[in-house]
């Protein structure tokens, strides 16, 4: 992959820390259907992911769990220390109602994100039903399908705002 030139996505030069948490199955990665999450290992994403960080000015903090009680202390503990959220619901998009919660409790913006399209999903496995996230309603925004590259885009976003909401405005 070529160098990007991260910092041109980013006007502000202050630092962020974003925490980002992954849920349930995502410990999996490169162990996953390939075709719907590529072949990227655990390993190499938090290596992609924090040098996108580094080129964008930010700092991560980062959680993988398959564990409801470990992500909400996670989210708990690091309520003051991070900015915002990036979001994988993963297994529990459905049931997240506490997580939401957790995360609204916080007062940062959060990005959903999804490695997979899980409305493509959805609407093979169950076309009669149509299914959001129990953190969609609440999110910043919804990023799904690009597979690592969603979380990039949701990165840029979230920074953008972030600095947007807490930088004055120029006169």
């Amino acid at each position: 992959m070529r160098n990007l030139p991260l910092g041109s996505f980013r006007a502000s030069r202050a630092i962020r820390t974003i925490g980002v948490i992954d849920g349930p199955n995502m410990s999996q990665l490169g162990k996953r259907n390939a075709k719907k999450y590529g072949t990227i290992g655990r390993d190499d994403f938090n290596a992609q992911l924090r040098e996108w960080a580094d080129g964008l000015g930010a700092e991560l903090v980062l959680l993988v769990s398959n564990h409801d009680g470990e992500i909400l202390e996670f989210i708990h503990a690091n309520a003051d220390v991070v900015d915002g959220w990036i979001v994988n619901p993963a297994g529990w998009q459905i049931y997240a109602e506490p997580v939401r919660h957790a995360l609204e409790m916080t007062g940062k913006p959060n990005a959903e994100t999804h490695f997979a399209n899980t409305v493509t999903h959805f609407a093979h496995a169950q076309p009669h039903v149509r299914v959001e996230s129990g953190l969609t309603g609440t999110a910043l925004s919804l990023t799904m399908g690009l597979r690592q590259y969603s979380y990039l885009t949701s990165l840029i976003g979230l920074l953008n705002v972030i600095d947007a909401q807490q930088e004055p405005a120029s006169a």
